[in-house]
């Protein structure tokens, strides 16, 4: 694949099996892939980092550990020479895509861009979740311009986008947030497929971040709680006047008694 300088897959010692099903099925697509060991309180950069880009205690361990993991990607694409786009993924990532056709997505995607000069997203993500999937921009074909995609098992960053990320650092919430507030504050720019390439698996392999439940909310590809609020609200409204429509009707009724 000449459209990546390298992959990475961050994944903890101690999930083994999990490494093992991922290089699986990596080696079915042809992809070579380096292994990152998921940094840990019981690494030796966790401080420094943690001090360096974590902000505030609302974070779980799991989570610090996450969002530094990343976080270390990030700097070695931007300060590492000749790594001018990575691709990143977590150990739980999965594909119901072909290696083959996968490199002929992004190397038509690619090439569609430097032919049409668009400029490249800083972020483009193989797999998302909980998108704001009304707001989605086609760009062309399964691409599309984004600005709030969760989850992060899939994505692709570039030098200057991994130097933009690290720059609003420190960081309170979950590593997923970091690229959507990023894109609120029009300082990256997101691209993703829709549908996905990439999704997580979730039904054989437990999250170390969060229980079931909640993590059957990554499978979503789109919310829909910005519309819900709105027909919430709507309701409330309406319900609001028809109480006011009544509170006069019966006023007017008990002044003629």
């Amino acid at each position: 694949m000449n459209t990546l300088d390298k992959i990475f897959v961050i994944n903890l010692y101690k999930d083994t099996e999990r490494l093992s099903k991922f290089t699986s099925q990596l080696s079915r697509n042809n992809w070579k892939f380096s292994r990152f060991d998921a940094i840990t309180p019981d690494h030796s950069e966790y401080n420094n980092l943690k001090k360096k880009y974590i902000s505030g205690k609302s974070l779980t361990s799991g989570e610090v550990g996450c969002a530094l993991s990343h976080i270390s990607l990030l700097e070695k694409c931007a300060y590492t020479e000749g790594l001018d786009r990575i691709l990143i993924f977590e150990d739980d990532a999965t594909t119901y895509v072909t290696g083959t056709e996968i490199d002929r997505l992004l190397k038509e995607h690619y090439h569609y861009l430097r032919h049409h000069n668009i400029p490249e997203s800083d972020v483009l993500y193989l797999g998302k979740g909980q998108d704001k999937c009304g707001k989605l921009e086609l760009v062309h074909d399964k691409v599309y311009r984004t600005f709030r995609p969760l989850c992060c098992h899939a994505y692709i960053v570039t030098k200057k986008g991994a130097k933009r990320l690290l720059s609003t650092k420190p960081f309170k919430q979950p590593y997923d947030f970091i690229a959507p507030n990023a894109s609120d504050q029009n300082l990256v720019t997101l691209m993703a497929f829709h549908p996905s390439i990439y999704y997580q698996d979730i039904l054989s392999t437990e999250s170390n971040l969060r229980n079931m439940n909640k993590t059957f909310n990554n499978i979503n590809e789109c919310s829909c709680s910005d519309d819900l609020s709105v027909w919430f609200w709507i309701v409330v409204a309406l319900l609001g006047i028809t109480l006011i429509v009544l509170g006069i009707g019966c006023w007017k009724y008990f002044q003629v008694k």
